[in-house]
């Protein structure tokens, strides 16, 4: 079985290609450079992979690919150790395929992926800090307990979603 840095290194190999240079692996870390941008391979011994970019310079800016395309909750590329190998192919499948714009020095795909990484990140963060409040109102909601979904929703309202909208619309209605 071939160590982390070997993988990442012949599956991003093509970076030479576009200026880049890799700097001294660690262990779970390969890094790409060139004089605009940096990419780095980020593995977690506990099963995550990201790939991320950062551009260089007074705007700078750092994304983490696979979490902006990644699925609900942001989550890393999680993996099997016993499929390293076509997971690390995966992320170079992306760079060099979704990416190549970043690659070539379009920084307007770097700035587009820095913004929807930002509302990402606004999303989760609601969601995570409103979680315990919804999932009151949903149980009041299984109560019949109209007024009080109202009160737990109402200060909500401008961040809810098509369901917990209607259920404050119809909670209002029925507490008048």
């Amino acid at each position: 079985m071939t160590s982390f840095p070997e993988t990442v290194e012949d599956h991003f190999a093509a970076l030479g290609r576009f200026g880049f240079k890799m700097s001294e692996p660690g262990p779970y870390t390969v890094t790409f450079w060139r004089h605009d941008v940096q990419i780095s391979v980020v593995f977690d011994p506990r099963g995550a992979l990201d790939l991320e970019i950062a551009t260089t310079g007074p705007t700078a800016q750092r994304v983490t690919v696979t979490e902006v395309e990644g699925a609900e909750g942001r989550r890393s590329l999680f993996l099997r150790l016993d499929r390293l190998d076509a997971s690390v192919a995966r992320l170079a499948a992306l760079l060099f395929g979704k990416y190549e714009a970043v690659l070539r020095g379009d920084m307007n795909q770097i700035q587009e992926l820095a913004k929807r990484d930002a509302l990402a990140s606004r999303e989760l963060n609601w969601n995570a800090s409103n979680a315990p409040t919804i999932r009151a109102a949903d149980d009041a909601w299984k109560r019949h307990d109209y007024p009080n979904v109202a009160r737990l929703l109402g200060p909500l309202e401008a961040g809810l979603g098509p369901t917990e909208l209607r259920r404050l619309v119809h909670a209002r209605k029925q507490s008048m």
